[in-house]
């Protein structure tokens, strides 16, 4: 199948609000979806979302379903269609939150601001805490279990699905993720239970308008195993951008970490390194695989290095 284009977001904008569009935007953000900004001539403005492939689309609906009359804020889902047929496209259409994804704003942000958005997002987190435990780990759609016995098995699935893209690319060495893999043990993880959590409520898809949370985006699934995923990859994205730690390292101050849970978020921004190497040069839902900038893997496998020397 042919991937989809802004005629096909604007046609079904149109269907569902019953006026002709005029302007649409992708938002190149993600690595699943295909994302537009659709501005109608009557100047209302949602977000169309095309998905991979029907069953995403149907989780996206369960989530939003379930999520939104619990508390979490998650923009009003307009309308939707999960087709039976594999080979027709699945979307949805949402409400457009004012604003743009944290990593964007980051820099202008006060230190007052930040702590307001993080004590959203960690509101959100709690909420979803407080969904029914099963016995399973890893991520899920919320239509069928997650598919690991223990949180040590989502941590090597996590790393060899590093492993696969960076051999695939060959850009960078693949022996950086036996560095981290090294640091591995299933005892270390035995009293990790499976705790539902986003897990990806990180610069991304926390939606910020003039330095106010406004809402969170693209929920298709959640984890279930060990929250602390999400700080580390917040931490590694704003690590990755040459950005401060202050956001991360309050919320690591709010959740009181002791000792090995700190050593947990080091351990997990290690791993996140890996995946960011991992993700340079892949095509994803893009065009055409993106050029890949020496200095940018340089400063990836820096960081790394700097982590790995802290867990020694």
């Amino acid at each position: 199948m042919n991937p989809p284009t802004a005629d096909d977001a604007a046609r079904i904008a149109a269907g569902v609000l019953g006026e002709p569009v005029a302007r649409v935007h992708r938002l190149e953000t993600g690595c699943g979806n295909w994302v537009y900004d659709v501005l109608t001539t009557s100047g209302r403005n949602v977000v169309v979302r095309i998905a991979r492939d029907p069953d995403e689309c149907a989780a996206g609906v369960h989530w939003s379903r379930t999520l939104r009359p619990l508390g979490v804020p998650l923009p009003e889902m307009i309308a939707h269609y999960v087709p039976k047929d594999a080979e027709d496209r699945a979307w949805m259409v949402l409400q457009r939150l004012p604003g743009t994804d944290l990593e964007h704003v980051y820099a202008s942000l006060t230190r007052p601001q930040m702590l307001d958005i993080l004590g959203h997002v960690m509101a959100a987190q709690a909420i979803v805490h407080r969904l029914p435990r099963g016995e399973r780990f890893g991520f899920t759609d919320g239509l069928s279990p997650p598919p690991h016995p223990t949180w040590y098995d989502v941590l090597v699935e996590h790393l060899r699905i590093s492993r696969e893209r960076i051999e695939r690319v060959r850009i960078v060495d693949v022996r950086h993720a036996d560095r981290v893999a090294a640091f591995l043990t299933p005892l270390e993880f035995r009293e990790v239970g499976p705790t539902p959590f986003l897990d990806d409520t990180t610069t991304r898809n926390v939606i910020v308008d003039r330095g106010v949370f406004q809402g969170i985006v693209d929920v298709d699934g959640i984890a279930c195993g060990d929250p602390l995923f999400v700080p580390a990859l917040t931490r590694m994205s704003l690590l990755s951008r040459g950005f401060d730690t202050f956001y991360t390292d309050a919320w690591a101050e709010r959740l009181q970490l002791s000792r090995q849970r700190l050593r947990h978020l080091d351990l997990y921004t290690a791993m996140f390194a890996v995946n960011f190497l991992g993700e340079l040069g892949q095509q994803f839902n893009l065009d055409a695989p993106p050029p890949v900038d020496p200095a940018v893997v340089g400063r990836l496998v820096a960081i790394l290095d700097d982590l790995l020397t802290k867990l020694r």
